[in-house]
């Protein structure tokens, strides 16, 4: 049986999961994924990380900026030819 309250009840808990605050709470209303999307893995991470810097509960402002240091490091390592694809 079709029943749409029960149905838009379970796809915002689906939309929570996936797109959590800390990747949609920019003030251009611009989403995260939306500037990742258009880069390749390593830049889309740097940016991932410096985008939900300090916001993310789970994880330290050190933390985040952590990993977009070893995100650039690894980038520039890359282009440099120091490590393969």
């Amino acid at each position: 049986m079709y029943r749409p309250h029960q149905e838009r009840i379970e796809t915002t808990k689906t939309a929570d999961a996936v797109n959590p605050k800390h990747y949609s709470d920019h003030p251009s209303g611009v989403e995260c994924y939306e500037i990742t999307q258009h880069h390749d893995f390593l830049v889309g991470n740097i940016i991932k990380y410096a985008w939900r810097c300090g916001k993310k509960q789970s994880a330290s402002r050190l933390e985040d900026l952590k990993k977009c240091a070893w995100y650039a490091q690894r980038a520039v390592e890359l282009e440099q030819g120091k490590v393969k694809k």
